[in-house]
């Protein structure tokens, strides 16, 4: 079992980077707290109780390491610029444990996002999940190539295919990533996900879909089955365009992405596991009405 850490700690950990005054957690430390690393001292809290540093990293991991990881996905600073901020650290040991604690917040992903957790308060629906991929910007590789263009920024990027449960508004799948160009969304669907539904079971997704309705998708330009699926569908839509705002408030996703592509997946993979906890711990996406 994990030394549990408090939230007030991890709140006083943040104050002195920030060069900050006061101790605690108040609803102004709380906004600074989430501006800089992007979550709250509570599931800084939560989060290292999962890690379990001291026994699956190294003994000498610190609650401050932790916060500098944070930093790097939130704000994605070079090193340098991170270094500065902390304070009497050198880039190198900044870059190490970041990546170090990154690299372990990812590896939850099988703990924290489930497929099997899309039956959770099952009501019968055909439909338990809602699908969407999702594309984030990279630097351009050379030599050209047009497989990583995305028509949503008119340039290199990759793409996640992301599913929520329905019912409780869960991340229960994440897959990627494919290059934005070689890999539509409906290419990643048949890839993967397709292949892991049960018989008679469907998916929500958009008209980028609908070459697999209605068989295996649910998709707008097919409501054959009539129309009153259709403000269920909007709402189970505008939802997951909720999700994808969240990955986004992140600066390792929402600019352009300097590192590796192995560290991409990294990075999305933590960012996965951190939003997946926040909405299990307090902060839930808004609940649709759906029964169809």
């Amino acid at each position: 079992m994990a030394m549990r850490v408090p939230p007030e700690h991890f709140a006083d950990l943040g104050n002195e980077i920030m060069a900050r005054r006061g101790r605690g957690v108040s609803s102004r430390t709380d906004r600074r707290f989430r501006a800089t690393f992007g979550t709250t001292p509570a599931l800084c809290s939560t989060l290292w109780m999962r890690l379990d540093p001291s026994r699956t990293m190294h003994q000498k991991a610190e609650p401050k390491h932790l916060l500098w990881s944070l930093m790097l996905l939130k704000l994605y600073l070079c090193e340098h610029a991170l270094a500065a901020l902390v304070g009497g650290v050198d880039e190198k040991t900044v870059a190490k444990w970041s990546w170090l604690f990154i690299d372990k917040i990812s590896s939850l992903e099988n703990q924290i996002i489930r497929w099997e957790n899309r039956f959770d308060d099952d009501i019968g629906n055909d439909c338990l999940v809602s699908v969407d991929g999702t594309d984030f910007r990279i630097q351009q590789f050379r030599p050209f190539w047009k497989g990583w263009y995305s028509h949503k920024f008119h340039g290199p990027g990759v793409r996640w295919e992301v599913a929520l449960c329905i019912r409780t508004g869960h991340i229960v799948w994440i897959i990627g990533p494919f290059p934005c160009g070689e890999w539509p969304d409906i290419k990643i669907f048949r890839h993967a996900l397709k292949n892991m539904l049960q018989q008679g079971e469907r998916v929500e997704a958009d008209d980028g879909y609908a070459g697999e309705c209605p068989q295996f998708v649910v998709a707008p330009a097919r409501f054959a089955e009539g129309a009153a699926r259709v403000a269920a569908t909007t709402q189970v839509r505008a939802r997951h365009e909720t999700v994808n705002k969240r990955f986004k408030q992140w600066g390792c996703l929402k600019q352009v992405f300097r590192h590796e592509l192995s560290k991409q997946s990294l990075v999305f993979r933590a960012v996965a596991v951190i939003t997946q906890l926040a909405i299990e711990n307090g902060e839930p996406l808004f609940a649709v009405a759906y029964d169809v």
